[in-house]
C-alpha cells in the first residue's frame, strides 16, 4: 500500500487534518526525507475525498435500488 492509499484509509477514522498527520507520522509509510508540505497536501486531499464520499454514499445506495452489497458473496 502506498502512502496516499494509507492516508485515505486513515482519513475515514480521523476527525481533522492534524489528527490524520499524527497517525500517519507513526506509520511505516512516513518518510523523514519527504517534504511536510507534500504530506500536508495529501492529507487535505484525503480528507476532502472522504468527506465527498460520505455525502454522496446515501444517494448511490438509493440509485442502486437500495442494495448496498452486490458482490459474489451477497445473500439475495
Amino acid at each position: 500500500m502506498d502512502a496516499r492509499a494509507l492516508m485515505t484509509r486513515l482519513a475515514v477514522f480521523t476527525q481533522d487534518k492534524e489528527q490524520l498527520m499524527r497517525v500517519f507520522r507513526s506509520s511505516g509509510q512516513y518518510r523523514e526525507n519527504v517534504s511536510p508540505d507534500i504530506y500536508g497536501k495529501m492529507a487535505e486531499e484525503a480528507m476532502a475525498f472522504v468527506a465527498e464520499k460520505r455525502t454522496s454514499a446515501p444517494l448511490q445506495a438509493v440509485a442502486a435500488g437500495g442494495k448496498r452489497h452486490g458482490g459474489a458473496n451477497a445473500k439475495i
